[in-house]
């Protein structure tokens, strides 16, 4: 069984994955029996949670978790360069046993925010992995063999700036073109001028991504009303049929084919590098 742990920015990521972990026939773990034992260390043992937490409001961390016979995945979702980095570091030191089973692969999945460019956000993780002994990304989207084998993909393409929210309304535009257009017009027909709103009102809409988000929540709102946007991308065909020939979905898909497949790394598309170690 090759094992495998992606750490991921927030909840629509860990489904964007997982509908390409379901292209590998992986299916989604919901009771403890069903999960492969290496997974037992990463599993919570208090509440609250962490150890030595009084939050009663805060969501017990558990991973995502996805399983054929050949391979098991966790999802991670957490927040911030340095959560990623924790958490991708604390999973190889928690599940690799001397003489037992080691971690196959490492994702790290990311946005490419307003604040710092891709190659900023992909070169300050790289370093710091590296400097606790693992394998060295030279470029986003890169994966190189371990153990364990490392990439890290900057959505959403390792170059531009931008978020899942850019790959979904490009899948959008094959698989939903009609129901895009209507949110478009209803996202266009918003302006920022007060009244009639409140300054507070739209404060995230006004954030640098907030229209893209607001036009991919207004057509997940049609999909599946009254539930979180995750649920859409989990089971409704935004990454499906044509959407999976886009060239930026293909990369993606090229990604984790990669991180999930048997040594050696194969051979990625063009404009994602794979290397060994």
């Amino acid at each position: 069984m090759r094992y495998v742990y992606f750490a991921v920015e927030g909840p629509h990521d860990v489904e964007f994955v997982a509908r390409f972990l379901k292209l590998h026939g992986l299916k989604r773990i919901q009771h403890k029996p069903q999960l492969a034992p290496f997974w037992g260390p990463v599993l919570p043992t208090t509440w609250p949670s962490p150890l030595g937490s009084t939050d009663l409001m805060k969501r017990v961390s558990v991973p995502a978790f996805f399983q054929n016979d050949a391979v098991s995945v966790a999802i991670d979702a957490v927040t911030g360069d340095s959560q990623l980095l924790i958490s991708a570091i604390n999973v190889r030191n928690t599940v690799n046993q001397p003489g037992g089973d080691e971690l196959h692969a490492i994702g790290i999945v990311l946005d490419s925010d307003e604040k710092s460019s891709a190659s900023e956000r992909f070169t300050k993780i790289s370093k710091e992995l590296a400097a606790v002994k693992l394998p060295l990304a030279v470029t986003p989207g890169q994966v190189v063999d371990g153990p364990p084998r490392i990439g890290i993909f900057v959505l959403p393409d390792n170059v531009n700036a931008g978020t899942l929210e850019d790959l979904l309304i490009d899948c959008a535009e094959k698989q939903y073109p009609q129901l895009l257009a209507s949110a478009r017009t209803h996202i266009d027909s918003v302006k920022a001028e007060f009244p009639p709103y409140a300054k507070e009102d739209l404060v995230d809409f006004q954030k640098p991504a907030g229209r893209r988000k607001a036009l991919v929540g207004s057509i997940g709102s049609v999909l599946r009303p009254g539930k979180a946007i995750q649920m859409s991308i989990q089971d409704n065909r935004w990454i499906d049929g044509e959407a999976l020939e886009l060239p930026r979905v293909k990369m993606f898909r090229a990604f984790v084919d990669a991180l999930l497949a048997p040594s050696p790394v194969p051979a990625l598309a063009p404009g994602v590098g794979a290397t060994s170690a």
